[in-house]
């Protein structure tokens, strides 16, 4: 097609060229003024022929190299990933993982299984623990406690009593009408906990709804039969979410960040309290041990053995003498014991060494 339009522009220029080389003489018809003005057109478009056509063949001959360059370029496969240095592959000296060490730490599991309200308690409930503890949550948004059933079932078998298992649902069966199948639902869960501590979170109130609202009485039904649960099963314990308005959001629905923070802290302390040993000292009433030692007094004075009942008088008139330290097995051995104590056991001491009444 290129060939033929360079042919016809030929054809033109010759043409052209015939007529402008042709000698009319000196006619006046032919030097005329319109004439002379034709004359010049066709010059000027003679001309612009001859640069089109030198623009012609300089784009085919432009064409022709590119396809040559075209057939003698080696096809190559072009990536997007960067080229490697191999002497950048030097050995470098490893960083001491510390995941390992902190794993080892971790002495209790808490797995959170629960609806939307528990979205963020276990990032909330991470920072209110110690090291001690690991701390994961299982959020099913929208989901009544019968779904949360086979979340426990699958997940939770390899916890023990070094463990919890944090609960919180039913506000979406308490919603739906349906508080009897997500309260039976919930004792299915602490049934199958049996092998771990359990702990429930109650259902907040619903501040999107009126306070009078057939749901919120509903609410209130069921977070009662949550505290007589609790009696029922010995590794249950019932956290209580804060009803104040200014802990959820403005929609009323969800607690706010300030909400969640607290029950977690409520959740924290619960949580604690199952793993702190708490030593219980017996409290042992003064006027009961001295009024033992003057029954004794009587008893003895009674019976003709006035020497035993001043001993014991005596005693119990004794001031409490202060341990100035370094003293003897017995004397550090007392700094345990109250007044009465001490004086009972110095009276059993008169009156079994010398034979008893």
């Amino acid at each position: 097609m290129m060939v033929f339009k360079m042919a016809a522009v030929d054809v033109v220029l010759n043409f052209a060229s015939r007529i402008f080389d042709q000698d009319f003489g000196d006619s006046g018809e032919i030097d005329c003024a319109k004439c002379q003005i034709l004359k010049d057109y066709l010059k000027l478009a003679a001309t612009e022929l001859k640069s089109a056509q030198q623009v012609i063949k300089i784009l085919y001959e432009e064409r022709a190299e590119l396809n040559n360059l075209k057939n003698h370029v080696n096809p190559t496969n072009v990536t997007n990933r960067i080229p490697v240095n191999v002497r950048c592959w030097k050995k470098k000296s490893v960083k001491v993982n510390h995941i390992s060490e902190i794993s080892d730490k971790v002495k209790h599991k808490i797995r959170i299984v629960g609806d939307s309200h528990a979205g963020g308690l276990a990032n909330e409930l991470k920072g209110k623990l110690t090291l001690d503890f690991e701390t994961q949550g299982l959020v099913k948004p929208g989901s009544p406690v019968g779904e949360l059933v086979h979340l426990t079932d699958s997940d939770l078998k390899d916890l023990t009593m070094n463990d919890v298992c944090v609960v919180w649902g039913g506000s979406n069966d308490v919603g739906r009408n349906e508080p009897n199948l997500g309260m039976r639902a919930l004792k299915q869960i602490i049934s199958s906990l049996n092998h771990t501590n359990a702990i429930v979170i109650n259902v907040p109130p619903r501040y999107d709804l009126a306070s009078n609202s057939c749901v919120n009485d509903e609410v209130q039904k069921f977070n009662r039969k949550l505290v007589n649960l609790e009696k029922a099963y010995l590794n249950l314990s019932i956290v209580t979410v804060d009803s104040n308005r200014d802990l959820f959001t403005r929609h009323g629905l969800h607690l706010n960040s300030q909400g969640k923070a607290y029950t977690a802290k409520r959740l924290a302390t619960v949580i604690n309290g199952l793993f702190t040993i708490s030593k219980s000292v017996p409290i042992v009433l003064k006027w009961r041990c001295l009024g033992d030692a003057q029954h004794w007094v009587q008893d003895l004075e009674a019976h003709g053995q006035e020497d035993k009942a001043d001993k014991i008088n005596m005693e119990i008139k004794k001031p409490q003498q202060e341990d100035k330290g370094g003293g003897k097995e017995e004397d550090r051995e007392s700094e345990n014991l109250s007044e009465g104590e001490q004086t009972m056991r110095t009276c059993e001491g008169v009156v079994g060494g010398e034979g008893g009444l």
